[in-house]
């Protein structure tokens, strides 16, 4: 028995015992035999196929304790930085409804895109929202951003997209002639950055099935949750803990 894709249904599982023991089952029976065994129907999670866990395993072990002593004895501030998308097509969430009336979302299906940019320390959030998307010069403007908010040296931890590696802001860090340093997380790698936990919690929390038929109300709204978002310190605090870079 071979299937093209990895989904498993009831009628496959039934279908499969059949197949390897004889023994024929109804798919509800199946459903609770599943359920006593411990499963339960989950959506897969993506995974990208260039990514190397045990270089990402080695990066945690021996890269970052490496990185936070260099911070230290350099007295730089660690600062993750990433880029993430929105549009005015809500992100839908589940919410309670009366029975058997499932919600509506009236959304706009001539949707627009904004970007935004972030920062995160260990202690407080900074952002940016841009339209479009994250260019080279949108990046030069944040990194000069966070040079006006956060004083002394400062480490920059990003991931390996282009618009980290280009020319033009590979000049703008050597020009602050060592007062930003800048290291690449290990390709595909988003969960070790927290920003990317801050950026799910925007979408899928703060302005989850909200409804914006222009790019600046999506702006606008997206702006107020990002300050209410940083004002919790428990909230910054929890990014930095689910990426498991810190206790």
């Amino acid at each position: 028995m071979v299937f093209i894709n990895d989904l498993w249904t009831l009628p496959r599982i039934a279908g499969l015992i059949c197949r390897q023991s004889g023994v024929r089952l109804h798919p509800g029976h199946v459903w609770r035999l599943l359920g006593r065994m411990g499963w339960s129907l989950q959506r897969p999670a993506g995974k990208a196929v260039q990514r190397d866990d045990k270089a990402m395993d080695r990066w945690k072990r021996e890269v970052w304790p490496a990185l936070k002593k260099k911070a230290r004895r350099q007295r730089r501030t660690l600062v993750f930085i990433d880029e993430s998308g929105l549009s005015t097509r809500p992100t839908r969430a589940r919410t309670w409804a009366p029975r058997g009336q499932t919600p509506v979302l009236h959304e706009t299906f001539n949707w627009k895109s904004l970007s935004i940019i972030g920062g995160l320390t260990l202690w407080r959030c900074l952002f940016q929202v841009h339209a479009g998307s994250i260019k080279s010069l949108q990046v030069i403007e944040f990194l000069n951003h966070l040079q006006r908010h956060i004083p002394g040296k400062i480490l920059i931890l990003w991931d390996r997209a282009p618009i980290h590696r280009s020319l033009l802001v590979k000049n703008h860090v050597a020009a602050t002639r060592g007062r930003i340093q800048v290291e690449r997380l290990p390709a595909y790698a988003p969960e070790l950055n927290p920003v990317e936990y801050m950026c799910g919690h925007l979408k899928t929390h703060e302005i989850a099935n909200r409804i914006a038929t222009q790019a600046w109300e999506l702006s606008r709204e997206a702006t107020a949750a990002l300050r209410r978002m940083r004002r919790r310190n428990s909230l910054v605090a929890a990014g930095c803990s689910q990426a498991e870079l810190w206790p």
